[in-house]
């Protein structure tokens, strides 16, 4: 089963080195076949920030892509989903740049296999 880890962001270059760091170290890491980031043509450094931290922590299972226009927080999903689906993915999980939400807490829904009876978890 392949399993996404879907991150979209708007101008959230302080919270998503945080949320890459958290993800790195997280117990939950290897759950995901890949991790996409996807930025909503954001008007601060976060494109520089993600791009960053990526090269320097030679980060392969992420993939970075920019919206050619801000297609607000739902188009932005439905890019998400939409590689998803290209990519034959099973099961997708959204977790936000700015850090609203903790990667950490999937672990019980991974351990408890709570994943299988959804095809998407949104935190």
């Amino acid at each position: 089963m392949k399993h996404l880890l879907f991150i979209p962001v708007y101008n959230c270059e302080k919270q998503i080195i945080r949320v890459i760091n958290k993800i790195i170290k997280s117990s939950v890491i290897n759950r995901f076949e890949e991790i996409i980031i996807i930025d909503n043509n954001s008007t601060d450094n976060t494109v520089d920030a993600i791009n960053n931290s990526i090269s320097q922590n030679k980060l392969i299972k992420f993939k970075f892509f920019q919206n050619k226009n801000n297609y607000n927080l739902g188009g932005t999903h439905k890019t998400g989903f939409n590689y998803a689906i290209k990519n034959n993915f099973d099961y997708v999980t959204i977790l936000h740049g700015d850090d609203q939400g903790d990667i950490n807490n999937l672990e019980n829904v991974f351990l408890n296999d709570k994943y299988k009876d959804y095809d998407c978890c949104l935190g």
